[in-house]
């Protein structure tokens, strides 16, 4: 945790399929020229990044304005720097479709080959299952590297969710200095904005998302063995839920305007930006 006014590290863990990349786009334009490290996205690139952030030298490290990306948590203790702390939370059943629906699309996903061979989300689900890769946000929000990341590419995570780890992942919520809320993408930004003190324009284009994906609702039978198997993301997610009401709650009454506001000059910003030449 920071002082007012004292310069700091903002840590962003991105949970996979939370809006990340929308919020990567944000995030880079308030830090754009300012020292940042980003652990790599994939799985195969994981470890290599993280042993290259190790590398690095204390003063280095102590330098960053910005340490993102998956797994950020797994190596925030080697910044010996006051530092704020923010993510993203989804509610896992949509968390887990547009897992499924980004995958069978995205033709360089290692698992890509397994999924378009699936016939649906309950083969989905079974498969998560057997790759240890289960309640992914209580997972990443343990900062637990094992818990996320297999000893070889292509393997199986062996790290298993239990009671334990949520107990990580719970504390490490508590600890955030916000939380957002894909389903609130919106009020979560303008929040952050506010209380970060971030000085560029948070508008955005939404980014990485599935075209016509399809929404089915959780069939009978495949319910009771959701609910079971994410048992650890749905209790994680409620507990972000409520602090996230109550975030905007303490926020005030001035602040619904605010957040009409900054929709409509966002949906007029969607509008243009994709008129606009590139930038070079």
């Amino acid at each position: 945790m920071s002082k007012p006014g004292q310069p700091f590290t903002l840590v962003y863990e991105h949970v996979p399929k939370t809006a990340g990349s929308t919020m990567h786009g944000i995030i880079g334009r308030q830090y754009r020229g300012a020292t940042q490290f980003k652990v790599a996205s994939t799985e195969r690139e994981r470890r290599a990044s993280i042993q290259g952030f190790e590398a690095m030298s204390q003063q280095e490290r102590d330098s960053l304005d910005l340490l993102s990306g998956h797994c950020a948590l797994t190596v925030e203790h080697l910044v010996n720097r006051p530092k704020r702390y923010i993510t993203f939370m989804r509610d896992p059943y949509q968390q887990f479709k547009s897992g499924f629906y980004y995958i069978r699309r995205a033709h360089w996903n290692q698992h890509h080959q397994d999924l378009i061979k699936m016939k649906d989300l309950r083969e989905y689900l079974d498969y998560r299952v057997e790759r240890g890769v289960d309640n992914m946000q209580t997972r990443y929000l343990s900062g637990v590297l094992d818990a996320v990341a297999p000893p070889e590419p292509g393997g199986r995570v062996e790290r298993s969710v239990d009671e334990a780890l949520f107990n990580k992942a719970s504390a490490w919520l508590a600890r955030m200095d916000h939380v957002g809320l894909t389903e609130s993408f919106d009020a979560s930004i303008l929040l952050m904005q506010q209380g970060l003190g971030w000085k560029r324009h948070c508008h955005y284009q939404v980014q990485n998302r599935t075209k016509d994906r399809p929404d089915p609702a959780l069939e009978e039978g495949l319910e009771e063995r959701f609910r079971s198997v994410y048992r650890w993301d749905l209790q994680l997610y409620a507990q972000a839920k409520a602090r996230f009401e109550r975030d905007l709650a303490q926020a005030g009454p001035a602040f619904a305007g605010k957040l009409a506001r900054f929709q409509l000059v966002n949906r007029l910003a969607q509008r243009i930006y994709p008129l606009l030449p590139p930038r070079g």
